[in-house]
């Protein structure tokens, strides 16, 4: 993502967010530091971090650095870096952010640990905290993330996945995460019931819409760019967005000519019928529409550079190339 609103807003409270990360998970096992020093220090967008940051702001830009915020944008941050230790060794995933994935440069088994040496830090810095809901709030998002990732294990290879059943599983592996990260500030600064369901709205729309584009990247991007390897969906039988709309085109192109690509594991010609069907257009389409929901859903709150950037954020998690 170029320098924009929402970076420079975000640069230096960032900062110390990455500090706190790297002294929440020190261990004195050095094998455990290296392997999970290895993916958070390998950079990565920070939208999460970033997201708290903001969205602090535009509730009370004088608690930017409030310290109870600051210690769970990192423990959200380590969740999220432990859930993709963990996909990349369901998945068998070889690189993420342009390097070797751990699981990759350690092996499985301390891949595996590694990430849930991550989950109970992540949970550490929440039981600290003296609001009950914060801790519950956590403790849903893990039941959730690990029900997605089962749920989607239990799609594999099933070419009549629904948009309704696509939107629940993404919901569950992404835009759970996005939700809790934009809902914490408002329960850390006490807002009002109303309006913590719409700073959980924002994140909810924005998670949906950063999935989206993460599913039409494994069609449209190189590994190069994406820092992970692509084709790994049609590889593994998930039935994404753009290929849900690609089955169910309206240009004529029969459902089995499409079945017959997947099952063929013939990427040259589901890029084909993805891009002939019109595919990316309707996925843009309904990003579109998630995105100016989130938008208007915070509207609620004074306008702001703090607003203005989230609205930036918003677009720019769907218009990306990583």
């Amino acid at each position: 993502m170029s320098e924009s609103l929402f970076m420079k807003l975000t640069e230096e409270p960032v900062k110390e967010i990455d500090r706190l990360i790297i002294e929440q998970i020190k261990s004195p096992i050095e094998l455990l530091n290296q392997a999970c020093y290895h993916l958070i220090t390998a950079g990565g967008k920070r939208i999460r971090p970033r997201l708290m940051t903001l969205i602090t702001g535009l509730i009370s830009p004088k608690d930017i650095y409030n310290e109870n915020i600051l210690s769970l944008a990192a423990a959200v941050e380590i969740l999220h870096t432990a859930t993709l230790m963990h996909d990349d060794v369901i998945d068998e995933g070889l690189m993420r952010r342009g390097i070797p994935s751990t699981n990759s440069a350690f092996g499985n088994k301390v891949a595996v640990l590694g990430g849930d040496y991550l989950f109970t830090k992540a949970y550490n810095a929440t039981i600290k905290t003296t609001d009950a809901r914060i801790s519950r709030t956590f403790s849903d998002a893990l039941t959730t993330l690990v029900q997605g990732e089962l749920t989607q294990m239990s799609n594999t290879a099933n070419l009549e996945v629904t948009e309704e059943s696509y939107f629940k599983t993404i919901y569950s592996k992404t835009s759970v995460l996005f939700e809790i990260t934009t809902k914490i500030p408002g329960l850390v600064l006490n807002c009002s019931d109303a309006e913590i369901e719409s700073l959980a709205k924002y994140g909810r729309n924005i998670g949906y819409a950063f999935q989206i584009a993460d599913d039409i990247l494994d069609y449209t991007s190189d590994s190069s760019v994406l820092g992970k390897n692509i084709g790994r969906d049609i590889e593994e039988k998930k039935i994404t967005l753009p290929l849900i709309y690609t089955i169910h085109n309206r240009q004529g192109i029969s459902p089995e000519t499409v079945y017959a690509a997947i099952n063929g594991n013939d990427i040259d010609a589901i890029i084909r019928l993805i891009n002939e069907t019109g595919a990316i257009s309707e996925c843009d389409r309904v990003a579109d529409r998630l995105i100016k929901e989130a938008i208007e859903a915070i509207s609620i709150f004074n306008d702001s550079e703090y607003r203005q950037a989230l609205g930036e954020l918003a677009y720019a998690s769907y218009k990306r190339k990583y």
